[in-house]
This record gives structure tokens, C-alpha cells and sequence, in this order.
């Protein structure tokens, strides 16, 4: 994790909120594809989202939705599935109605699909799956 401490603190340095929101999301993808986030330099993701909450850019549509997307899936890793639901949600049908298609979305809906059976909602959670493959 050397690499992301680094790339974060520059971003900070130089007022790059940019790379920040997307260092952090390259940690959130990577932390929830491993399964957690116990033993990576980075431990307290749900914080760390939130900052990328309050840094992007709500001008910079990518930035701004990625942001939300990355602090459910924070949400998701630290065990709040109620607050994950909803703020995943959200985030997916603000995309939506923006008529954005980010190569990303689809991940985001497996993350929704994963929250959606964590809690117990399989029909939903089949749906999100197949939202993110249509």
C-alpha cells in the first residue's frame, strides 16, 4: 500500500481531488474483490470515503457519482448493509438519470447485488446482477 499512501498524500498536496476520489476507488474495488480491508495501510475506508465525498467535484458528473458509489461500497466492507443499500441506490439511479454508461457501473451493480443478498433481498439482488449485464 505504499504506492496508495503515496498517490494520496500527493493529491492532497496538490489539490487533485480527482485522483484522490480514484486513488481511493482503486482501494475500495481491490478491498472488496479480497474479501476486506483488514491488514491492507488503509484500514478505515468509511473516512477516507467520506473525504472523497466532500472533495469531488459535484460539477465533475465521473468524479462526484464515483464518489458515492465508493463510500457505499466502504459502507458495505465495514458492515452497515442498511447504509450501503441506500447510498449505493442512490448513487446507481443518479447515473441512471444522467444517462451516464461508466465502465465502472458495472462492478457498482455487483457491489448493490452483494449488498442486496448480505441482506436477505435475493430477488433484488438478482436483479441488480442482471442490471449490471444487460
Amino acid at each position: 500500500m505504499p504506492r496508495l499512501q503515496f498517490g494520496l498524500r500527493l493529491a492532497r498536496e496538490y489539490g487533485a481531488p480527482d485522483d484522490f476520489v480514484f486513488s481511493i476507488n482503486q482501494f475500495a474495488m481491490s478491498a472488496f474483490l479480497a474479501g476486506g480491508t483488514r491488514g491492507t495501510g488503509l484500514p478505515d475506508l468509511v473516512q477516507r470515503s467520506l473525504e472523497c465525498v466532500e472533495v469531488a467535484d459535484p460539477q465533475n458528473l465521473n468524479t462526484s457519482m464515483l464518489a458515492q458509489l465508493l463510500l457505499g461500497t466502504a459502507y458495505l466492507l465495514a458492515g452497515n448493509t442498511a447504509a450501503a443499500d441506500t447510498t449505493l441506490a442512490a448513487g446507481l439511479a443518479r447515473i441512471q438519470a444522467a444517462g451516464t454508461t461508466l465502465e465502472w457501473i458495472i462492478f457498482y451493480n455487483a457491489v448493490h447485488a452483494d449488498t442486496c443478498r448480505a441482506l436477505g433481498d435475493l430477488e433484488r439482488a438478482c436483479a441488480r446482477a442482471r442490471a449490471g449485464i444487460e
